[in-house]
């Protein structure tokens, strides 16, 4: 298999995948919401009595935690499935403009690296 179709496919894959765990996050709030509550206020740990200081224990900044972790993984799915357009785009193009954007590519044109 062309190693190009092999790129394409894995992060079409991995786009994928992290959409599913968004899909997830967001239509499944409830049941996710109590396990970032669990590990905010450290819940789970042996030592709480050594480390509960840093037990984050308001519910307001747990929301907000959850809603940046919810927006982190948008982010990352949208940047691969943008990188994984750009290849299909680029799919019959040489292997530097391939590999590269094409002002990075700018100096490869003289054989020079």
């Amino acid at each position: 298999m062309n190693s190009r179709l092999i790129k394409i496919f894995f992060s079409a894959a991995i786009g994928l995948y992290m959409l599913l765990i968004c899909f997830n996050n967001i239509f499944d709030y409830s049941s996710n919401f109590p396990f970032i509550n669990m590990v905010a206020t450290m819940e789970d740990t042996f030592s709480k009595e050594k480390n509960g200081w840093r037990a984050i224990n308001s519910v307001a900044l747990h929301q907000i935690l959850f809603i940046l972790i919810i927006a982190w993984e948008l982010s990352i799915a949208g940047f691969v499935w943008l990188g994984t357009f750009s290849m299909i785009g680029k799919f019959h193009c040489t292997f530097t403009k391939f590999t590269y954007h094409a002002e990075s590519a700018e100096p490869y044109k003289n054989g020079n690296k």
